[in-house]
């Protein structure tokens, strides 16, 4: 195919210069308009550290930030990025000196640096969210090294939103946490955090779940996870109770700095800030009534990709109809999987089966979508090696960004897929998954799974030869499944192949499944109807 410019794989970088750190992500988009991140760095550049003082950025501070951004551009130069888009928040728009310390970063390293308002940090954070986490209803919060941003969200629409003069840093350095916390300095900080919040519109007491987004926020549900030993590394779509945050801020502030640097899954560089950052955590689960914190991964950074993306590939629209679906399908095109044929085929005919069996099985509508997430994904282990795709599909499944699935759902899904030729009691492989699952749970994994192997043994030969399935229920504890076959003479075969997971089915649900054949009379006379 001759070269066409119009038809490449796009570098797009984007930065966030915030008050406490730097960071950069590279995403790559596709010819077919598939994205996958391919790159991030973080700097810790401190910039908003000792305004307090004089409303302006210290040289040492505008010093790291700018060798930070010179960094930022070397590599962006090296992955061949072609669009960057970089924005500057609370430091930068509150600091006298902002907007030339702005103007000199962009003549010393030709990053266009955009200072932006509260309101569109807040609106560039919503988007991050949005697009990779399914709630309808929610309060969202950007904690910040300078400022919070709180939005509220009602049928995944922005309604609401603040930007407050409430950050980690800041609130640190104004109540003297970094070493050794005092009683009186969390009274002092908690009536000063309430003061303002009390000027936020329409949030008090909504009970919804509260939504964070941050490094703060982030490093606090890494330390939860250590304390409960999570069994996956996994920080986006994380969710706790208010009272483990409770505890946490209580357990961070009975420590200096030195004994908080010490404490599992906190970073180093985060212990002078994280007890204010924490408490203003839970001041915000207190004055929103939430029964559910949810940790986000991805914020402003990837907020200011999808606008882009939405820009440029999504005629404007800013989240899809279909969370789940559409990152399933991203997913998937972003691997070099070629033919498409027999997964289409599979999943057709895995939701077919599970429909006509849903008046006996009764299973809520959420398990129809856990069937087809796996069906369009199950082979993705093959690019890895044939003969054990099914294990390397259920680890892909586990860790890729399926944005719509709790890591309990997720988990569910890759089970399916390591059960997809067959159920298995060795769950040694996979049982760090396996962990985030009840037995009831694993029930529900082997009873999908079958409807998966069934399918899957209709076209081993990738020729789909049964080309037409229903079922039919002649009592409350028997179903038929009616089949026809390309050819009769492909009837054994397929018959053999089926006949394994047709009894694994009849053991795993409550009623009996059987097969019978439209075209079997015209098949040879040695075969016999499975019943």
């Amino acid at each position: 195919m001759l070269w066409d410019e119009d038809y490449h794989t796009e570098q797009v970088g984007l930065i966030d210069l915030g008050s406490n750190s730097a960071r950069m992500v590279v995403m790559s988009i596709e010819p077919n308009d598939a994205y996958r991140l391919v790159y991030q760095d973080k700097q810790l550049v401190r910039l908003s550290e000792g305004m307090q003082a004089t409303g302006r950025l210290t040289e040492e501070a505008m010093a790291r930030t700018l060798a930070a951004m010179q960094n930022f551009s070397h590599t962006a130069e090296l992955l061949g990025v072609e669009k960057m888009l970089a924005v500057a928040t609370a430091a930068m728009r509150s600091a006298d000196n902002g907007i030339l310390f702005r103007d000199e970063i962009e003549s010393k390293t030709d990053i266009p640096l955009t200072i932006i308002n509260g309101r569109e940090e807040a609106r560039l954070g919503y988007l991050g969210v949005i697009n990779t986490l399914p709630y309808e209803d929610f309060v969202l919060f950007d904690l910040g090294g300078a400022s919070t941003e709180v939005s509220l969200v009602r049928n995944r629409l922005l309604k609401e939103t603040m930007s407050l003069p409430l950050g980690s840093l800041t609130l640190t350095e104004k109540f003297g946490t970094q070493d050794e916390v005092s009683s009186k300095a969390l009274k002092a900080m908690g009536s000063y955090i309430k003061k303002i919040l009390r000027s936020l519109p329409g949030i008090e007491n909504t009970k919804l779940p509260l939504i964070g987004i941050g490094g703060t926020v982030r490093n606090l549900a890494k330390i939860h996870q250590r304390l409960v030993s999570y069994p996956i590394p996994k920080l986006h779509h994380y969710t706790m109770a208010p009272d483990a945050i409770y505890d946490m801020t209580e357990m961070l502030a009975s420590r200096n700095f030195k004994e908080r640097a010490q404490i599992s899954g906190l970073g180093r560089d985060r212990a002078d800030i994280i007890t204010a950052g924490a408490f203003l955590i839970q001041t915000l689960l207190q004055f929103t009534g939430s029964e559910q914190l949810i940790i986000s991964g991805n914020g402003l950074r990837e907020g200011l990709f999808y606008n882009y993306y939405a820009m440029t590939r999504r005629q404007g629209q800013h989240f899809p109809e279909s969370l789940l679906r559409q990152s399933v399908e991203n997913f998937r095109n972003t691997l070099p999987l070629g033919n498409e044929e027999p997964m289409q085929y599979i999943t057709k005919m895995a939701l077919k089966l599970y429909d006509g069996l849903q008046p006996l099985h009764g299973f809520p509508a959420r398990y129809r979508e856990w069937l087809e997430t796996t069906c369009r994904l199950h082979d993705v282990g093959m690019m890895i090696n044939y003969y054990s795709h099914a294990q390397h599909s259920a680890y892909i499944i586990a860790n890729s960004p399926l944005y719509g699935l709790t890591h309990r759902e997720q988990a569910t899904c890759a089970l399916i897929a390591a059960f997809q030729d067959g159920i298995s009691n060795k769950l040694r492989r996979f049982a760090q998954f396996a962990k985030l699952l009840t037995a009831e749970d694993l029930t529900v994994v082997k009873q999908l799974s079958t409807l998966l192997a069934i399918v899957k043994a209709f076209d081993a030969t990738y020729d789909e030869s049964v080309t037409s399935l229903a079922v039919s229920q002649p009592d409350e504890t028997h179903a038929v499944l009616h089949l026809t076959a390309r050819s009769a003479t492909d009837i054994p075969l397929i018959n053999a192949n089926i006949e394994p997971h047709i009894k694994e089915c009849n053991e795993e649900y409550p009623f009996t499944l059987s097969v019978e054949w439209d075209n079997a009379d015209k098949a040879p006379e040695t075969y016999d109807t499975l019943a």
